[in-house]
């Protein structure tokens, strides 16, 4: 009796967990960070331009955390060493694929710094959900980044990693009942949850403590 009052505390406590970082994953909106960069490059005495739809709320929770903070780096680097008069955002979705298009009219990036001024940190965190980053910079700088969408959309895809199995299942049948959470993998062992978040990119894995050497 103990141990199954243990087990409910501690998959409602999961629930509780998950819903909090999903919380805070949706905290960075990629419209919000748009309407953003228009504000500081406008103030900088840049034209702005954006193209696309107004309305992106659907898009996965980590694919709009990770393209919000490649926007937001984006529009520092304009402001602080493009020296342009104009810049652009262009957003479209075609076949699945989510593509940005952001230009503006400067001094270009040096081949010799291509990497810096943020964008290795954009590269990285589109290569995490499988996305590409493009770079042109011979008359201004063109970002183009490109983003699969796989799957619902408003699913918040879930890893469950915990060693033990019965309350492994009992996580997992709690936000099974949950509408947007997608249960995709149950790992009882560190390098077991490593795999299936490397296979299937969830956006949220729900790590046993001991196993924080895996993050």
């Amino acid at each position: 009796m103990e141990e199954t009052r243990e087990i409910e505390n501690a998959s409602r406590a999961a629930l509780k967990q998950t819903r909090e970082l999903v919380s805070e994953m949706r905290a960075l909106k990629v419209d919000e960070e748009i309407k953003h960069m228009e504000q500081i490059v406008t103030a900088a005495e840049i034209n702005f331009t954006y193209r696309g739809p107004e309305d992106l709320i659907n898009l996965p929770p980590l694919t709009q955390n990770m393209v919000a903070m490649c926007i937001r780096e984006a529009g520092t680097n304009i402001v602080k060493h493009s020296q342009a008069t104009t810049c652009s955002v262009d957003i479209h979705i075609a076949d699945g694929i989510l593509s940005i298009v952001i230009f503006d009219n400067g001094i270009g990036i040096n081949e010799d710094t291509a990497y810096g001024n943020g964008l290795k940190g954009m590269e990285e965190r589109l290569t995490f959900i499988e996305g590409a980053l493009h770079i042109n910079s011979k008359q201004g700088t063109c970002l183009n980044l490109s983003v699969p969408l796989g799957g619902d959309w408003n699913m918040i895809r879930i890893v469950i990693a915990k060693d033990q199995r019965i309350l492994r299942g009992a996580i997992g049948t709690l936000l099974d009942f949950e509408e947007d959470f997608e249960i995709v993998g149950q790992a009882g062992d560190g390098e077991e949850a490593m795999t299936m978040i490397q296979r299937g990119k969830p956006d949220i894995c729900l790590l046993d403590k001991k196993w924080t050497r895996y993050r």
